[in-house]
């Protein structure tokens, strides 16, 4: 091992004084150890190369070509062109070229081009083109092209191109797409998609679509959002999930009365053209007072002012005596009804309705079915299917 290390320290004695002898003044190849063992010495800080090779780790005044380091490369100015290194890349200027590295690079000024590294990635200025790297990128300024991370992209400037992360994305302000594992947020006006396995969030004006697994928030959105739970506090557009709430969208509370259930109480949230109703539901028999919980998505056009037209499908799970009880039973409704409104935010409503019932059960746990004239079987599954109405009141 002594004996490589002298061999390699002669190479660069020899190096450089080669070099002072052919163009002392504006040398163009250099070769280091470790800064300053190196063919120019000190004063390799102040110049630029065009090819720079650093057995350990050099420092440069800049590079317009190649420069490649075992461990690490600094540069004090600019490069232009492309640096490699087992470790790190720093750059106290701009790049416009690639820089490739094993852990981290980090650059001061502007970048154009490609930065990929096994760890990091880090422009504290402005970038135009892709960041690659193992875990994070972060762009301080704006960026143009692309950033890809195995755990998080973070910009703070605003970015116009993709973001894609395994776990989660950050921008202020962006034009383009944001996909991640978990999480995308975006502080400031966007244009663009947001995709993740998670959430969603847009803090301004959104122009574009949000689809997560959980639940997507937006300022005020124009597109559509399609998540488990939907959040805007106003959406041209529309919302689909489990539960969509929007300030200025649509909601209703609902009493009404049906062929099957003589009170019924309904809750509709979401914009008209899609919403979701949640439903609690009764029929006072004598004694044995039957209840049921419902879910249900619909549609809604309004027309001539004063007049509205909703469909809906939901299912009703009807309640058991005894909770020990497995088998379920459902009562499932495609219901079409017009309603008229009548003063403020009050409306009247009626309409007609096709009803199947389904159980693993022969028959209903309770006699509540108002016709079982038509059924059958599929397999397990027992059906009994007979028309209905409905009719009440909107608010």
């Amino acid at each position: 091992m002594r004996r490589l290390i002298l061999v390699l320290v002669a190479l660069v004695i020899s190096c450089r004084f080669t070099l002072a002898q052919s163009e002392p003044s504006k040398p163009r190849v250099q070769v280091s150890f470790v800064y300053p063992v190196g063919s120019s010495g000190f004063n390799s800080i102040e110049d630029t190369f065009h090819v720079s090779l650093n057995i350990l780790a050099g420092a440069t005044g800049g590079v317009e070509g190649l420069e490649m380091g075992g461990f690490a490369n600094f540069t004090n100015g600019s490069v232009e062109g492309v640096q490699l290194a087992g470790f790190s890349n720093v750059v106290n200027d701009s790049v416009k070229g690639v820089q490739a590295t094993g852990f981290a690079n980090v650059t001061r000024g502007h970048v154009e081009g490609l930065q990929a590294a096994g760890f990091s990635n880090s422009a504290l200025t402005d970038y135009h083109g892709a960041q690659v790297a193992g875990f994070a990128n972060y762009t301080k300024d704006s960026l143009r092209g692309a950033q890809l991370a195995g755990f998080a992209n973070v910009n703070t400037g605003g970015s116009v191109g993709l973001q894609a992360a395994g776990f989660t994305n950050y921008s202020m302000g962006a034009r383009g797409t944001q996909i991640a594992g978990f999480a995308n947020t975006n502080v400031g006006e966007l244009k663009g998609n947001q995709l993740a396995g998670f959430a969603n969030i847009s803090t301004s004006k959104t122009e574009g679509v949000q689809i997560a697994g959980f639940i997507n928030f937006a300022r005020k959105i124009k597109g559509a959002q399609l998540g488990f739970i939907n959040i805007a506090d106003s959406i041209d557009g529309v919302a689909v999930g489990f539960f969509s709430f929007a300030r200025n969208g649509y909601h209703q509370l609902e009493l009404s009365a049906n062929e099957t259930f003589h009170t019924n109480l309904s809750f509709r949230t979401g914009t008209h053209h899609f919403y979701n109703v949640f439903s609690a539901a009764v029929r006072w028999n004598a004694n044995d007072p039957v209840w049921a919980f419902g879910y249900g998505i619909g549609t809604r056009k309004e027309f001539k002012d004063k007049y509205a037209l909703n469909a809906e499908l939901s299912s009703y799970s009807v309640l058991p005596d005894n909770f020990d009880n497995q088998e379920w039973e459902s009562l499932n409704k495609l219901q079409l009804s017009l309603a008229r409104e009548i003063g403020g935010n009050l409306e009247v409503f009626a309409g007609a309705s096709f009803n199947m019932w389904l159980s693993e059960n022969l028959e209903p746990q309770h006699d509540y079915l108002p016709s079982k004239k038509y059924s059958g079987e599929s397999g397990r599954v027992n059906w009994i299917m007979y028309p209905g109405f409905q009719f009440g009141i909107r608010i």
